[in-house]
């Protein structure tokens, strides 16, 4: 029997949520791209969203606001198309756009 897309995918990007906290960087954007591929097989909105999102969070880490607004803008997007208010809340503004707070960007499980 073939392995859940998503299944897998959602354990590929929490290893990649594991890699962000510990700023290993590389590894975290390598999983969360893998992860995103996945989803995108899986065809589920909400769960591609929310890695997009991880994806922008990534960027805002490096300090890349050029990968990250489009990666937040596409999150954000993707969790209106899908329905789903609180989610698309949930996705911090592009930088640059909107609100401000706390001391940087952060990683929340959803």
């Amino acid at each position: 029997q073939a392995e859940s897309p998503v299944g897998e995918a959602s354990c590929t990007e929490r290893l990649g949520v594991i890699s962000l906290r510990h700023r290993d960087y590389d590894t975290a954007q390598e999983r969360f791209e893998r992860a995103l591929l996945l989803f995108r097989k899986g065809k589920s909105l909400l769960v591609e969203a929310n890695c997009i999102r991880r994806l922008g969070v990534l960027a805002l880490s490096r300090t890349d606001r050029a990968t990250a607004r489009p990666r937040l803008e596409e999150s954000r997007q993707l969790a209106r198309q899908a329905g789903d208010r609180r989610r698309e809340g949930n996705v911090p503004p592009p930088p640059g756009l909107g609100r401000s707070h706390g001391t940087g960007p952060e990683v929340h499980d959803q």
